[in-house]
């Protein structure tokens, strides 16, 4: 579960990131009438919406079949008509399933309950989290942002994204704006990334070899020293590292970013003297291991926080010298 909601999160927000960037490109050049651009904002946000409801299906794929058996009564037999809500289980229900290991039966009635689920608030995101045995309080500090992003992607999808359903043609179309984009997918990406972490897992990180997702690049420059960079899945430097004078100190380099990356006190938020956000990623003893890009906002380097937490995981390492 842990490979496979990781490698499969990080494909979903390279797409985001690639729409995001889309939109910057066609803001930037003026290209196409102002709600063209902005509709691949809105795309962006249907697409994280998307995302955040796959982890949770993933989520309940892998904790379910062994959890507590009252979660599991929630869920109907596969077969059964009846909305995700279960019926009482005569001896005619299991005819169709004669034969058949219990294991597979309870399986395959969970992949049909999460085929069928929606998340629509944050209501019914607590629920599902509860009957994951996720304990939801620590997760409560996400909930206003996903709640709005959440009801933003209903509006888009089944309004249009106009604010009156009854009369949806003739009301305005709603404004969307980009660095409020970003902060939902920051907020996504931090409470996935928590979210992964209070999960047991018996494969350790290293284990991990899912395409989609960051990778580190070791490289020489051309005074002989060595560093590298850390890439998002879409190919975007992310974290780019201090200069070393032995190639195997960059390589320790890349396994601090791996040891440091999920811990949010190891960054440090600053802002240039151009007025542009960037952060820095410290090791324990408050050295620096790496370095962002430039931000135009804090809400964007809030986003590459999220992104360095979430691609700084994988162990992928390009050796370019």
């Amino acid at each position: 579960m842990y490979d496979f909601t990781y490698g499969e999160f990080a494909e979903n927000i390279t797409r985001v990131e690639n729409l995001i960037g889309a939109y910057k490109e066609l803001e930037k050049n003026s290209i196409g009438i102002i709600q063209l651009r902005t509709d691949v904002l809105r795309a962006s946000v249907v697409f994280l919406h998307s995302s955040l409801e796959e982890v949770i299906r993933n989520l309940f794929l892998f904790r379910l079949p062994k959890g507590n058996p009252e979660n599991l009564d929630k869920i109907p037999l596969v077969g059964q008509e009846s909305y995700q809500r279960p019926k009482t289980i005569l001896l005619g229900c299991l005819i169709m399933h004669r034969g058949r290991f219990v294991e597979n039966v309870i399986k395959d009635s969970i992949d049909a309950y999460v085929n069928t689920m929606n998340i629509n608030g944050t209501e019914e995101l607590a629920k599902y989290l509860e009957m994951a045995e996720i304990q939801v309080k620590p997760f409560q500090k996400y909930f206003s942002s996903l709640d709005s992003l959440m009801k933003r992607r209903h509006q888009i999808v089944h309004q249009m994204d106009r604010t009156n359903s009854l009369n949806s043609p003739q009301s305005p179309v709603t404004d969307i704006d980009i660095s409020r984009v970003e902060k939902w997918k920051s907020d996504l990406l931090a409470f996935v990334n928590d979210l992964m972490k209070s999960i047991p897992y018996k494969e350790p990180p290293q284990k991990r070899n899912v395409q989609m997702g960051g990778w580190y690049e070791l490289s020489k420059s051309s005074d002989g020293q060595f560093f590298f960079v850390l890439k998002a899945g879409n190919g975007e430097v992310i974290l780019t590292s201090e200069m070393y004078h032995a190639k195997s100190a960059a390589e320790n380099g890349v396994t601090s970013v791996q040891a440091n990356c999920s811990m949010d006190e190891r960054y440090e938020r600053k802002i240039a003297v151009n007025g542009k956000a960037f952060f820095n990623l410290k090791a324990a003893n408050h050295q620096v291991i790496g370095t962002s890009q430039m931000y135009s906002s804090e809400a964007s380097r809030e986003a590459g926080i999220a992104s360095v937490k979430l691609n700084g995981l994988y162990k992928t390492i390009k050796d370019n010298v």
